[in-house]
């Protein structure tokens, strides 16, 4: 696993995240948003079209960073890794810490074998 990749990785996520969250926020708190599209079930489809405008207009693909940083075979990025890295951004900043805490829990894990 190259670490260097890996923290870059996590960074990308955490920071795009983070921003995607605090847009979001800011409409949702919005007196329009709250008076005419509140509990119609559209905050998930404005979060998921907001990665999908973030990752195809910065060409981030953080399945194919990810797949780079522990060395598997990933050439270029794709449309697919375009919209799983979406749906990776509208799972918030707490699906980085998520996914840490896994990570650390799996190498706990591996340690154990060893």
């Amino acid at each position: 696993m190259d670490w260097t990749l890996m923290v870059k990785f996590l960074w990308v996520w955490f920071f795009l995240a983070l921003i995607l969250e605090e847009a979001a926020g800011f409409v949702f708190n919005s007196r329009a948003f709250q008076k005419y599209l509140t509990g119609r079930g559209l905050k998930s489809i404005f979060i998921l079209a907001g990665g999908l405008a973030i990752t195809l207009g910065l060409k981030i693909d953080l399945l194919h960073m990810g797949l780079v940083a522990v060395k598997m075979k990933s050439q270029v990025p794709t449309e697919v890794g375009y919209i799983i890295t979406a749906l990776l951004l509208a799972g918030g900043s707490g699906s980085v810490f998520r996914a840490l805490n896994k990570m650390r829990e799996f190498k706990k894990e591996i340690d154990k074998t060893t």
